[in-house]
């Protein structure tokens, strides 16, 4: 019975946990450390109208008329939503007139509408229930569905069912209604709180209802979900991982899991008792032939094991292993080694003090004794000192545990067996490992004798590890970073020249960390170097295997070597770098979003050698500096880069051999046709290449210092020019486009003094448009300098209006006179819906806002028309005119008094 004690205890653990219902609550604890591990996106295509405080203060106390809701669902049907969902209790009359709307609403809709039906107890404590159903005015033209939610005994919403059972109907329930599922008759689920549900798309009810809430637009296609959040209508309940969550948001959790294919099940107990069973099983043959020490760390190694493998299995399936009864197991063995253990170790602790204390403690050098198991029984002072271990620590355990390498451990046995045949003394040297990881230098001399207790061995360490580890330390610096630890730049670069001759498919992976000098501002640079350090910690960790060679080649960039990696295969091991930074990583002590992007080359065809290998590699990675960018080098890369040095070169030879001219764009009245102003847009007469497109420089002066002086030129040929046309009664409005460094500091508001005073012009017939990228670089800059252009009296309009992120915030901010209508709503105004909803709904914002407006982009006359009934007064476009020089524009300004044939 002796030897099956311990498997006995484990046993009657694993059952009493099982009986108490501490494995149910074990069982909790997992899938929910599961859930928090494997967070996932909602899917967005369900959205909630939620009735908050925010809706009861602007529309009054709760509950109000159904004709508000009939209001909500036409105007729903109006935006273009594909499901409208009520959980919401309508199981009594309101008032006839009401409830008629209401009724009405739900039978003109063009949407499917679901009202909700509650199951609730008749009184306290009874097991009975009441069935909640819609009045029949308002349920004969619509679905019903379940909105019931169970707790479980601890009092969280983790289950969820498909359908429910009211009266003698079996209901689907909300969440199955909204996921549009046809499964009824399968069993509850466990709802997948790996979603984050402060994703889900929320909207305010009155913000719905309010006509000029541009947000609510964002609703069409989408699945709503009304329902209250407010505190004061309750409906809230406790789940996993967060306080409290109103019953709505948990409809649509239940919804997205059924949706995304995570509504879980749990495994059944008949795959625990086998876990359990084979666990125990295991224990039997092992615990004969294992020492306490291995046993403990098989155990624990499996416990960790088995809760990685049920973290992937419930990440990539909709399955929650219950893993509480394998674990209580472990536990249960895990004790009764400890128990043992103990015993053990003090009694050979006594042995060990009754023999060498004397000789042993005072010895300078480490004094190790040993049984015929090479178990440790005296473990001196200096030993101490040497290994950082405690006498009490190292009592009863093998002296191979001092040793970091297995292969010099099997060495001590043949040295052990030298001895017994005969020699009475062995030195030599090896590597051992101190308490806290550290490894040194050690050299040994073996003695063996006879005593009571059989045959004992004998060693006299001491510490030689200084000198060596000098030699090691100048050696280890010459080929890896010291902070990383990776293989440094010329360890690196070795690697690839040697692996370029042996005619393999290689592909170098130069992989730069974005942002860091902004981590480093903001967090501190101790902070920024461990951020640098768990990058290289999560690359070194993925890319293990021999193919891969990894090392740091810069302060923030790392290179990856994969051998053996064709040209097809490589975008799978750029998408694999990419992938280890979807998530934050662990830095210090906090969750840190690393942003980092690629360059990569195939070789030996992009790079015949070291050197050239690196250079295409860069290049590569500079041809998108956005996060998350993966370039591959392509033959025309480096044709691209030495293009545009060669362009920038020319552009500052452009400026000062006045190669540069002005083309104007007529802008006209849409009414009369008449010409009302221009758009200056510069233009490149190189000597060699001819009219240069302005996509082909514009963008590579604006990345140079070149553009200040390209801006000033533009700003001050484009006045003289209108001046001048002015002069002659041509008084029309030019538009100049401004660049981002022309807000950098006060230059343009003096430039644009001085040309008031030296070429007067009625300064509102100058026309400076701004873009959103201008905007963004120093919103306090900007603000700065566009109030002290408009005290000059020139106009200011927002160009390429409705592109960008920020463009009604910016007409909030910044004081413009007007906005230009960009040419992406405007050429397909005829055809699509959506693009004439924006400009329609531009042209009444700028009106509302007492701005100018322009549209850009007029290619026909119909779409000329349809702005004009929009009413939009002015546009410019390709059916107007295309940009002509100087000449040419003054020559159709005076043809017709500026009128334009249309």
């Amino acid at each position: 019975m002796k030897p099956y004690r311990a498997h006995l205890l484990a046993t009657l653990v694993v059952a009493v946990a099982a009986a108490t219902g501490v494995s149910a609550s074990l069982f909790n604890f997992a899938a929910d450390w599961r859930f928090s591990m494997t967070s996932r996106a909602p899917t967005g295509n369900i959205a909630l109208i939620a009735i908050d405080p925010h809706s009861i203060e602007a529309m009054g106390a709760w509950p109000w008329s159904r004709s508000i809701h009939a209001d909500l669902i036409k105007k729903l049907d109006a935006i273009g939503v594909s499901d409208i969902v009520f959980d919401v209790d309508f199981s009594s009359p309101s008032t006839p007139a009401a409830d008629d709307d209401l009724a009405q609403a739900i039978k003109a809709s063009t949407s499917s509408v679901v009202l909700p039906a509650f199951q609730q107890s008749k009184r306290s404590g009874s097991p009975s229930v009441h069935d909640n159903l819609p009045i029949p005015l308002l349920a004969a033209d619509a679905w019903i569905a379940s909105a019931s939610v169970k707790v479980g005994k601890d009092g969280r919403a983790r289950k969820y069912d498909y359908s429910d059972r009211i009266g003698t109907d079996l209901v689907p329930s909300i969440a199955t209604a909204m996921s549009g599922s046809g499964i009824v008759s399968k069993p509850s689920f466990y709802i997948d709180h790996g979603i984050r549900f402060r994703e889900i798309p929320m909207f305010s009810y009155s913000d719905v209802l309010d006509e000029n809430s541009a947000s609510r637009l964002s609703l069409r296609g989408k699945k709503v979900l009304i329902g209250g959040t407010a505190i004061e209508l309750g409906d809230r309940f406790s789940v996993p991982n967060a306080s409290v969550l109103p019953g709505p948001l948990l409809q649509i959790l239940a919804a997205e899991s059924i949706t995304q294919n995570r509504a879980l099940s749990s495994t059944s107990w008949v795959v625990s008792l086998a876990g359990v069973i084979l666990s125990i099983i295991s224990m039997i043959y092992v615990w004969p032939r294992m020492s306490a020490m291995r046993r403990f760390v098989l155990i624990a190694f499996a416990s960790v094991a088995v809760e990685v493998t049920a973290l992937c299995i419930q990440s990539y399936y909709p399955v929650i292993a219950d893993t509480s009864l394998l674990q209580i197991s472990f536990a249960a063995y895990l004790v009764v080694i400890a128990l043992q253990e103990l015993d053990v170790r003090a009694l050979m602790t006594r042995v060990a003090e009754r023999r060498f204390r004397r000789i042993a403690m005072s010895m300078g050098d480490a004094l190790i004794c040993m049984d015929s198991s090479l178990r440790i029984t005296v473990w001196n002072p200096a030993a101490e000192s040497i290994f950082g271990y405690l006498s009490v620590e190292m009592i009863g355990h093998s002296f191979s545990e001092l040793m970091s390498d297995s292969a010099e451990s099997n060495a001590i046995f043949h040295v052990t067996a030298d001895l017994v045949g005969g020699h009475n003394r062995r030195l030599i040297e090896f590597v051992g490992i101190r308490k806290d990881g550290q490894k040194f230098d050690a050299e040994a001399c073996f003695s063996s004798w006879e005593d009571t207790d059989g045959l004992s061995y004998g060693v006299s360490l001491r510490d030689i590890s200084i000198r060596k580890r000098e030699a090691e330390k100048i050696k280890y610096l010459a080929d890896f970073d010291a902070f990383t630890g990776l293989p440094n730049r010329y360890q690196f670069e070795r690697r690839v020249t040697e692996l370029l001759t042996s005619n393999r498919q290689l592909c170098l992976f130069v992989v730069r960390v974005n942002r860091v000098s902004d981590t480093s501002v903001i967090l501190g640079p101790l902070f920024s170097g461990e951020l640098i350090k768990a990058v290289g910690s999560a690359l070194r960790h993925q890319f293990h295997e021999d193919r891969y060679f990894l090392g740091r080649i810069g302060d923030e960039t790392f290179a990856l070597l994969a051998s053996d990696c064709t040209s097809e295969a490589a975008p799978s091991v750029a998408a694999a770098v990419m992938a280890l930074f979807n998530t934050p990583l662990q830095v210090g002590k906090r969750l840190h979003q690393a942003h980092v992007r690629i360059g990569a080359a195939n070789l030996p065809e992009h790079g015949p050698s070291t050197e050239v290998a690196f250079a295409n590699a860069y290049i590569a990675l500079d041809k998108n500096k956005a996060d998350g960018a993966a370039n591959f080098y392509e033959a025309q890369d480096r044709a691209l880069v030495e293009k545009r040095l060669a362009t920038e070169a020319d552009l500052l030879q452009a400026l000062q051999n006045d190669e540069f001219e002005l083309f104007y764009q007529p802008q006209v009245c849409l009414d009369s046709k008449r010409i009302i102003g221009a758009e200056a847009l510069i233009r490149w007469r190189h000597p060699t290449r001819g009219l240069v497109p302005p996509i082909d420089f514009i963008p590579i002066a604006n990345a140079t210092a070149v553009s200040v002086g390209m801006s000033r030129w533009v700003v001050e040929t484009a006045w003289r020019q209108a001046s001048r046309w002015a002069a002659a009664g041509h008084e029309i409005r030019i538009g100049i486009n401004l660049s981002p460094c022309q807000f950098s500091d006060d230059s343009l508001s003096a430039q644009v003094e001085a040309l008031l005073h030296d070429a007067p012009i009625r300064p509102d017939l100058i026309e400076f448009e701004v873009t959103e990228d201008i905007l963004l670089d120093d919103e306090a800059q900007a603000v700065k300098a566009i109030e002290s252009l408009k005290r000059s009296g020139v106009r200011l309009v927002f160009d390429d209006f409705g592109t960008g992120f920020g463009s009604l915030s910016y007409l909030k901010s910044f004081p413009l006179h007007g906005l230009k209508i960009d040419r992406s709503f405007v050429k397909d105004a005829l055809s699509c819906e959506s693009d004439r909803t924006i400009v329609k709904s531009v042209i009444a914002l700028a009106e509302g806002l007492d701005l100018s407006v322009i549209a850009e982009g007029i290619e026909d006359a119909a779409t000329s028309d349809l702005l004009l009934a929009m009413g939009c007064r002015e546009g410019q476009g390709y059916f107007f005119g295309k940009p002509c020089p100087a000449d040419e524009f003054e020559r159709l300004l005076m043809t017709a008094a500026g009128s334009i044939a249309a």
